[in-house]
């Protein structure tokens, strides 16, 4: 990032955390970055234990045919693909595999993107392990107030 974008991002962090202070109450003050609007756009940082997709010793990669855009699709396309690099929600990469992607209106006018996975899907290896009951985990929970991700 350049000079610049930085001064921009800290001016933006500013005015978010003045927001927060208006609406968290002052005890949750110390934890005040979790509530901000910047930390909550950006991706964690990916670590070893992290999911992963294991695939069938056969698998081939295979591609889609690419469809021609209009102008306006491909400007929303370009759109879409920056702000999520710039968020780190998505990586470029350089994989043999294509999938078909497709924009699904929302509600609110905007739209939202949709990746066909189905060929890939086919081609892992499904990963069956025994998914622990909501009565389970109700009961574990008990009479405790404060969570985190791992209690949950």
């Amino acid at each position: 990032m350049d000079k610049k974008e930085d001064w921009r991002r800290e001016e933006e962090m500013e005015v978010d955390y003045r927001k927060v202070e208006e609406t968290v109450p002052k005890r949750f003050y110390k934890w005040l970055k979790v509530f901000g609007k910047m930390e909550s756009k950006r991706m964690l940082v990916r670590k070893v234990w992290d999911h992963v997709i294991n695939l069938r010793d056969d698998f081939r990669a295979s591609k889609v045919r690419v469809y021609p855009l209009s102008r306006n699709k491909k400007e929303e396309v370009q759109k879409f693909m920056d702000k999520h690099l710039k968020k780190r929600y998505i990586k470029p990469l350089k994989s043999p595999q294509t999938s078909l992607v497709f924009f699904v209106g929302k509600k609110d006018g905007g739209k939202h993107m949709i990746m066909d996975y189905r060929r890939l899907n086919k081609q892992t290896i499904k990963n069956n392990y025994p998914l622990p009951l909501i009565t389970d985990l109700v009961d574990s929970i008990g009479n405790k107030r404060v969570f985190t991700k791992m209690n949950l």
